[in-house]
């Protein structure tokens, strides 16, 4: 019987090396508890400069639009909701380290400290506009890539 090589899962990545990193996305979503709306908008916004360019700023749009209607319909929240306190502060330090190993600019630095921990219709509601922004201010070289 052959068994399978056993080799850690951030040791390779199928598809590409968008992802390579010191601390890797989906570590950070499981770290942070991050839920799965949130975690796919900030996947995008994290990858968009290297992969697919302007069609990732626009999914992770997507998904902050489907927060902002999940909060309209059903006043859904983040479930983590610590700001102020001890968690509240590892958060941040988590995602600070985050931004920093994966090179985020400023404002998609802002916009996972807030998904990170939003809880106001306005936290998406300004996520919503950076999107927009980033999508509108795009070069016409990311939008040949996109």
């Amino acid at each position: 019987m052959t068994r399978l090589k056993h080799e850690e899962a951030n040791t390779k990545q199928v598809g590409g090396t968008h992802y390579n990193s010191a601390y890797q996305h989906w570590d950070w979503v499981e770290d942070t508890g991050m839920g799965y709306l949130e975690a796919q908008a900030t996947k995008y916004i994290t990858r968009w400069r290297k992969k697919d360019g302007r069609k990732d700023v626009e999914k992770a749009l997507h998904y902050v639009e489907k927060l902002l209607e999940r909060f309209d319909k059903h006043h859904r929240t983040n479930r983590i909701q610590i700001k102020g306190s001890a968690a509240a502060a590892k958060l941040d330090k988590l995602t600070e380290r985050f931004c920093k190993e994966n090179k985020l600019s400023p404002a998609e630095a802002e916009i996972a400290h807030i998904m990170a921990n939003w809880d106001e219709r306005n936290d998406l509601t300004r996520v919503q506009f950076m999107l927009i922004s980033i999508i509108e201010g795009l070069t016409a070289k990311e939008l040949e890539k996109a």
